[in-house]
């Protein structure tokens, strides 16, 4: 398969900006000093039932 000069180009710049994304993601986890050694696609956004994810007993009404 033969690309045109815009095609290789287009290429080469969406490489280039992934690569940048990745190393940018990867000294911002370095720097965070984390814990835990977390990946993004295992955080859970979802909200808890109760709007409360941690509770320190009965709450006092």
């Amino acid at each position: 398969m033969t690309y045109s000069f815009e095609e290789r180009l287009e290429l080469l710049l969406e490489h280039e900006l992934l690569q940048r994304k990745v190393s940018n993601a990867n000294r911002l986890r370095r720097q965070s000093k984390l814990r835990l050694d977390a990946q993004p696609s295992q955080l859970d956004y979802r909200p808890e039932p109760d709007g409360c994810r941690y509770t320190d007993g009965p709450a006092s009404a």
